[in-house]
């Protein structure tokens, strides 16, 4: 789900702040003509309001307003500073009538989605304000509209369909939404429509014909993800669930519908992962709207009950590799870009993730163990039935585990939500004992954060197999002594990642995003004086890079001591890595593929990451896969496909010990 800013509106409607009020329902009687080939739309808009003195109309660059009525009676619609103000008689009910048209212009760079009208595409989404909003940022809004567009394409919108009828040339398509939901957003092309019924809702793609072979398993995959969020959490809040094929490179979700690139949707991880992530927001931030200025717990609890949530089907080794994962992104994520849950709003960058999505994931990953899988469930139903269709919070939550669990977890959720970092943990002793033929372990833990209140798993090997016991650790100390009737070969602090942490030394590989998240970054371009070459390395690095690129020239005395981007063809590389202190190309990367890339570490000195191709071409085809791999230490490519990727292996590490 992304959740697209008001700020960007391109036809708003303003009260002032005395008279706006969040909790009142606006309803719109909209019919809207698009043109999607020629970029035009006409839009007749009846808004009834209550509770406002004052209105605010600001017409986007491209539409043009050409009536404007308050109960009846038409008003000046002349604009003052791009402005038209108008005095409603009374705060009582109000009904008004705008007709407007146009074409709308692009969005300013940085100010969110554009619209898109050409090529046969349309998409209007509703944070570009093509349509009035008659209130706050956060209000919501009940609305019927009527869609028409040419015979030759499809329109759908977010809403409840209630009728569609082709004739005289045209598609039309009506829509409804009868529960206080953000404001309606269009798609328009020419699609070929396949449908199912589930349980009484419509569920629909909306694909190209090219892509049409895929509808059935999406079908498929949306019916079953939508039975298994039903049961875990309570009644799907729509009335259908459309999958729409976009021509952007865009993934995004709306209140019963998704927006996915054409060029994406036959991904196996679409299917598998990402499509569950999007119906789930249908319930988190769609069905329980998210009060922002405390945090946002959505995009975290949709990732655990989701992307985690479908490892865990996978086995406990899917999940473990999840989990890690994780925590090796937050051991790449700079210190100085590090912050609270709770100042998370959205992702602007990878490291909005790191937090946002990761580690808020592992967080409900943390309590669900700490108060047991029946209270967790239990807790997620009640948050949904005490807040559908309402603004909650991070208290809210908090408030519905602690209802289910009959605990106060003011101790969890404090330290957690509002603190930066995360603790590391050190294993100070473990002394093993034998006596009559009975073995005793004594363990001493600490944390270097006295916040924290953690049950520690801790892993044993045994001759017979594994065992795991758990060690409290509070006031950033931890004491345990503990039994066996066979003698333990090894002991793990946990070593199936189950605590969100500072990765002990050894356990934590160099990956690509050690490099790229970190604003210090120099990059270093070698092409052999090829502009275009070059154009594409600097490109692929901007990409790569989450904070921008810096380039560095091969004598910059900066290398040395900065993380690196190397990037270039592989002649033109070889000789720089000796430069930058990196001893050669691993030997299972060498000579393979079209082009490689790999993380080396650099003795006293920051990681660098290495893309080197055997040509232009080939450097060309890592502009769109390379950005996405940043859990890796390696990858080789074979033009824009990956055929081998890894992380560096490590063995023991500090919090470790074997007994042998």
């Amino acid at each position: 789900m992304i959740r697209l800013s008001l700020t960007s509106m391109c036809l708003v409607v303003i009260m002032t702040a005395s008279m706006a009020r969040a909790d009142t329902a606006i309803h719109h009687e909209i019919d809207l003509i698009l043109e999607p080939d020629s970029g035009h739309l006409d839009v007749t808009d009846s808004v009834s309001v209550s509770g406002r003195k004052h209105l605010a109309i600001k017409p986007a660059a491209g539409l043009t307003i050409s009536e404007i009525t308050v109960d009846g009676k038409a008003v000046d619609a002349e604009l003052e500073k791009g402005v038209s103000w108008i005095m409603l008689p009374s705060e009582g009910s109000h009904r008004i009538d705008v007709a407007y048209g146009g074409s709308l212009e692009p969005s300013p760079p940085g100010r969110g989605l554009s619209p898109l009208m050409a090529n046969g595409h349309a998409f209007l989404p509703y944070g570009i304000g093509w349509l009035i909003n008659a209130g706050a940022e956060d209000d919501r809004v009940t609305y019927r509209m009527s869609l028409d567009v040419p015979s030759s394409f499809r329109a759908v919108a977010t809403g409840k369909l209630v009728s569609e009828q082709e004739s005289n040339g045209r598609y039309r398509a009506v829509f409804t939404a009868e529960t206080p939901t953000e404001p309606p957003s269009i798609f328009a092309g020419k699609f070929v429509i396949d449908e199912r019924e589930h349980r009484g809702r419509r569920l629909r793609t909306y694909f190209p014909t090219e892509r049409r072979d895929l509808a059935s398993a999406y079908l498929d995959q949306a019916s079953g993800y939508i039975e298994i969020f039903e049961n875990k959490i309570g009644t799907y809040p729509y009335d259908g669930f459309s999958i729409v094929a976009a021509p952007l490179p865009v993934g995004l979700g709306f209140p019963g519908a998704t927006y996915i690139s054409s060029q994406i949707l036959h991904m196996p991880f679409m299917l598998t992962r990402s499509l569950a992530h999007e119906i789930l927001h249908n319930w988190w931030a769609n069905g329980v709207f998210v009060d922002y200025s405390k945090g946002n717990w959505a995009e975290g609890l949709t990732t655990f009950m989701a992307d985690y949530g479908l490892a865990e089907t996978e086995g406990v080794d899917s999940a473990w590799q999840m989990r890690l994962g994780w925590l090796r992104d937050y051991a790449a994520l700079p210190k100085e870009r590090d912050r609270p849950i709770t100042a998370f709003r959205s992702k602007g960058h990878d490291a909005d993730q790191v937090i946002g999505y990761n580690k808020v994931a592992m967080v409900f990953h943390m309590l669900r163990n700490q108060i047991g899988d029946e209270a967790f469930g239990a807790g997620l139903k009640h948050f949904w039935e005490a807040h559908r269709f309402r603004t909650a919070s991070w208290s809210d939550l908090q408030r519905s585990f602690e209802n289910s669990s009959d605990l106060s977890l003011e101790h969890f959720f404090k330290p957690w939500l509002t603190k930066s970092g995360a603790p590391a943990l050190s294993l100070d002793k473990a002394a093993l004992s034998e006596q009559n033929g009975s073995f005793r372990l004594d363990l001493e833990l600490t944390s270097d954060s006295v916040d924290y209140d953690m049950q520690v798993p801790i892993q044993i090997e045994t001759a017979s197999g594994d065992t795991e016991r758990r060690v409290r650790i509070a006031d950033g100390k931890g004491k345990a002594s503990l039994d066996f009737d066979e003698k333990p070969l090894s002991i793990g602090v946990d070593q199936r990642h189950d605590i969100f942490r500072q990765l002990a030394a050894d356990e934590a590989p160099p990956i690509l995003r050690d490099v790229t998240l970190d604003a210090d970054t120099l990059t270093v371009i070698a092409v052999n004086g090829s502009d275009d070459i070059e154009a594409v390395a600097k490109e692929l690095a901007t990409r790569t890079l989450d904070t921008g690129i810096q380039l560095a020239g091969r004598d910059n005395d900066a290398i040395a001591s900065s993380p690196l981007m190397l990037v270039g063809l592989t002649e033109e590389l070889r000789p720089i890595l000796a430069e930058a202190g990196i001893n050669s190309v691993p030997n299972t990367l060498a000579g393979r593929g079209t082009a490689r890339s790999w993380v080396a570490s650099r003795e006293g000195a920051p990681p660098a990451l290495i893309v080197e191709a055997n040509d232009g071409d080939a450097l060309a085809a890592l502009l769109r896969p390379l950005p996405h791999y940043g859990r890796q230490s390696y990858l080789v490519f074979d033009g824009r496909r990956v055929t081998d990727k890894g992380v560096w292996t490590t063995g023991d590490n500090a919090l470790t010990k074997r007994f042998d």
